[in-house]
């Protein structure tokens, strides 16, 4: 595994830190979480836009 430094917002590090103590999970492990989360939608979305851009290109997009 492998460890980063990374700058917060103070309110996110505020939102995570308590997330943290109310959850029972360490501030990393929420952290870790959150950005796994954020990459996976990310990923997920860049997909999508390049399905429905093949659609398009491909002339079977749909249309109202």
């Amino acid at each position: 595994m492998a460890s980063t430094t990374i700058e917060l917002p103070d309110e996110t590090f505020a939102q995570a830190n308590s997330l943290a103590r109310t959850t029972g999970r360490t501030l990393g492990e929420v952290l870790s979480q959150a950005i796994a989360q954020g990459l996976a939608y990310d990923r997920w979305f860049r997909e999508q836009v390049a399905d429905a851009l093949r659609s398009s290109d491909a002339g079977t997009f749909a249309s109202s």
